[in-house]
């Protein structure tokens, strides 16, 4: 099973069509919004929450050393291997080697889950990417145990042009790009 998981979508619909469009292409069966869940959804060897699962219903970010151990933890005692997070808008990935126990931190890129280890997998942003100017998801196969991160080149400048001419004030978020 492939499934597209996208967080942040940020009342951003030209980013998700974007995304949507890409995720048929790539063949994604199932697709998950992390936004839209119960704050916790349990998958057969992995979890979605849009934020820390420590405790989901306050939405905290899964960014520092302590928030990460504590999200590992939560994975093993869920059974889980992978965890996949939005909710900071900047895709990266946790990765901890329970046989070397040794965490390291990943690029957002591709990579096969491998025996033993477990990650927290944050899937950035479709509509307000923080850390560029690309709207990203993650694709997961089930089958393959592949985890592979989609950039994809997102006009920002357009969509804000398109708000403006039609009169729409801009969320305070957008502004970021507006002046960048």
């Amino acid at each position: 099973m492939r499934y597209a998981i996208l967080s942040d979508i940020h009342a951003n619909p030209k980013a998700l069509k974007k995304v949507l469009r890409d995720a048929h292409g790539e063949k994604a069966d199932k697709k998950s919004w992390l936004g839209t869940l119960p704050y916790v959804k349990m998958y057969p060897g992995f979890a979605c929450a849009h934020g820390s699962i420590e405790r989901p219903e306050q939405f905290e970010y899964i960014m520092d050393a302590r928030s990460v151990v504590m999200a590992t933890m939560h994975l093993v005692d869920l059974k889980r291997c992978v965890l996949f997070v939005g909710h900071t808008h900047h895709a990266c990935v946790f990765d901890y080697d329970s046989a070397a126990n040794r965490l390291k931190v990943l690029p957002p890129d591709e990579f096969m889950v491998k025996p033993r280890h477990l990650y927290i997998v944050n899937v950035g942003s479709v509509g307000y990417p923080r850390n560029d100017h690309q709207t990203t998801y993650v694709l997961y196969d089930t089958d393959t145990k592949s985890i592979r991160f989609r950039n994809l080149k997102f006009d920002f400048a357009s969509y804000i042009k398109d708000m403006q001419d039609r009169n729409v004030e801009l969320p305070l978020w957008l502004d970021d790009f507006a002046t960048s």
